[in-house]
């Protein structure tokens, strides 16, 4: 545990170091500036949105994009041949992804001036930022190269888009609500609606699920990809 804690100081002190923190401060700016341009019917559908595009598609790219550029610079490498281990390193990177999530969407929420379920919010968004750091992870692990992630990325991206097909009120689309992104932008979406969602329970079930598939393929493949090869 204390190495996961001294890891995770030190990748959020890489992430301020390497300008994580000013683009995602720049982007949370664009986005609450978007906010105030729409009306207050419209604010109470784009805040969820955008929250949850936050941690989702950024977190993904950022947490991928991290790992490659890690790798380029021989971080990586060491991992095998040091007490610190692939779990650890995982762990500490998705925690930072977190935390830096979390920071982002309450400074979002807040800033919006619109009435919100604070914890019901956090726990969506720790949620999604670490099934979508996870994903992030699990795409890049088999990459050789930037250009090389940000085409297998496309793929991958799908799974954050998709799931919005959820929202149609068809027989067929049922299936993808079974889906992390479905039920994640549902959570967040919840944490702006008065009184709790009937699916509230189901929602965190399906997320929790999710973050614990992904989890063993995501560690397994980063240590043959990244650490034994």
């Amino acid at each position: 545990m204390k190495r996961i804690i001294n890891a995770l100081k030190g990748d959020i002190r890489f992430q301020f170091r390497q300008g994580f923190y000013f683009i995602y401060l720049v982007l949370a700016m664009v986005y609450i500036a978007a906010i105030y341009q729409v009306s207050d019917k419209a604010a109470v559908i784009l805040i969820p949105v955008l929250i949850y595009l936050d941690p989702a598609m950024v977190g993904f790219m950022f947490t991928g994009g991290l790992v490659m550029l890690e790798r380029q610079q021989g971080i990586t490498g060491y991992i095998g041949i040091t007490p610190f281990g692939t779990l650890e390193y995982i762990s500490a990177k998705v925690l930072s992804m977190v935390f830096l999530a979390v920071i982002i969407s309450l400074l979002i929420s807040v800033s919006s001036a619109k009435p919100f379920n604070g914890p019901v919010l956090i726990s969506a968004v720790i949620l999604t930022s670490m099934f979508n750091s996870l994903l992030g992870i699990l795409a890049s692990a088999k990459c050789r190269s930037m250009n090389d992630y940000f085409i297998r990325m496309i793929p991958y991206m799908m799974v954050i888009v998709v799931p919005a097909i959820g929202f149609i009120e068809k027989t067929w689309a049922l299936p993808f609500r079974l889906l992390p992104g479905f039920a994640g932008l549902r959570l967040v979406l919840s944490a702006y609606s008065n009184g709790v969602s009937p699916n509230f329970l189901s929602d965190y079930i399906i997320m929790i699920s999710w973050c614990i598939i992904i989890f063993v393929p995501a560690v397994r493949k980063f240590d043959k990809e990244m650490i034994r090869r």
